[in-house]
């Protein structure tokens, strides 16, 4: 191996005045990964960090649903709709919260009405809890 290959692989070395430490040009980014809920009691982690169309498809891919013809979703703890598809190619870092976790939903579409359901796609382990909504802390207030 070429010593002058190496050097150019490894990133610049910065110390800190006083320190042995590289320096830190800027904050490390915040987390954009959170899990989906999905099957029988079993979870995967994503990342938020692209457009929610590409999102909703690799969650279906990778869920065990990829030949689906029916929309899928996300919901949150206590039920309700994250509607991925709505925000289409926009980052879906704006409706997933960072180390969130969702449940996979299939939406059904009645044929005669219309009128759409949410099919949950995960199954819970016996015996499980869904947190509650009156123990977490209000925000804003101390």
């Amino acid at each position: 191996s070429h010593p002058q290959a190496k050097a150019l692989l490894a990133p610049p070395f910065v110390a800190e005045p006083g320190s042995s430490r590289p320096a830190m040009a800027e904050p490390p980014p915040e987390p954009t990964w959170f899990m989906v809920k999905y099957g029988e009691d079993e979870s995967a982690p994503f990342n938020s960090d692209c457009w929610a169309v590409v999102l909703h498809d690799h969650i279906k891919k990778t869920c065990g649903h990829a030949n689906a013809p029916e929309e899928f979703d996300l919901l949150q703890e206590d039920g309700s709709r994250v509607n991925l598809r709505a925000v289409d190619k926009e980052s879906a870092t704006g409706v997933i919260t960072p180390k969130g976790s969702y449940i996979l939903a299939k939406i059904v579409v009645d044929p005669d009405s219309g009128a759409e359901s949410v099919e949950q796609m995960w199954t819970p382990p016996e015996g499980y809890e869904p947190p509650a909504a009156g123990k977490a802390p209000a925000k804003g207030k101390k």
